[in-house]
């Protein structure tokens, strides 16, 4: 069994404890006494790097990324040093994340919050905006097309914007009709976990349209951004690159000046 093939084996049984030990019914209601979300994109501008900023510990293929983990100073240095968005980790057997990080996270700082984690039912869409995210991650390789679109939708009416991710030409296809207004491209085989930026630059002339496009995973330095931003990509999501910087705000800059 591959990476990905244990990681939603594993997410199933998580989902059925949780819905076990909390309700679809207190879910949803956490979800609606939530404060209301920010626009995820409020930040992006044209021609410029626009990067979201991860907050991730682990990860399965490389282990513990960052052991000074401390999440919400991480979030400061993000946002006092240029970043636009931040993901935020919530796994917590394969990336040593949480739900409360997220939102910890969303109560330090202005930035908008993508939730990262492998989405596989209504009740994680609720649960996220419960925990206070403005954006959730589905993922085209583990969803049926009519998933995607129910969970977007299900996302829009709670006023979250939809990070869809794809790897290939046939995952594309999957969410294709559907139009997606953010769009992911990740660098990363999900079943090696390798990462090449071939997989953005082959990609882009097919996904290309009215929408905001992301590279996501393998970047490592301002050559890396710049090639892909001239290929015609709007955003950048990075976690490993900075996560295992000693000064994780003077990379951040260096990614972003010009």
């Amino acid at each position: 069994m591959n990476t990905l093939a244990q990681i939603i084996d594993y997410k199933k049984q998580e989902l059925a404890s949780h819905r076990r030990k909390i309700s679809f019914k207190d879910v949803q209601k956490k979800a609606d006494d939530a404060e209301s979300p920010r626009f995820f994109l409020k930040n992006f501008k044209k021609e410029a790097i626009n990067i979201i900023a991860e907050i991730k510990k682990a990860s399965p293929s490389a282990g513990v990324i960052r052991p000074d983990f401390r999440p919400l100073d991480i979030a400061r240095i993000y946002e006092d040093n240029g970043a636009r968005a931040l993901s935020v980790l919530t796994d917590e057997h394969f990336f040593q994340g949480s739900l409360s990080i997220l939102t910890q996270t969303k109560a330090q700082v202005a930035l908008p919050c993508l939730r990262k984690d492998f989405t596989l039912d209504a009740y994680h869409v609720y649960e996220a905006r419960g925990a206070g995210a403005d954006a959730i991650l589905l993922i085209a390789a583990v969803l049926e097309p009519s998933q995607l679109k129910d969970y977007r939708d299900l996302a829009n009416e709670l006023g979250m914007e939809t990070l869809f991710e794809i790897h290939d030409p046939n995952e594309w296809k999957k969410i294709e009709l559907i139009n997606p207004a953010l769009l992911g491209v990740n660098n990363r085989n999900l079943q090696t976990f390798e990462t090449s930026l071939k997989t953005s630059l082959d990609l882009i002339d097919v996904i290309r349209g009215e929408r905001t496009v992301v590279s996501e995973s393998g970047l490592n330095d301002r050559d890396d951004l710049l090639t892909l931003q001239q290929a015609g990509f709007d955003g950048f999501l990075i976690g490993e690159t900075l996560m295992r910087e000693k000064d994780i705000g003077k990379k951040l800059k260096q990614l972003v000046s010009s």
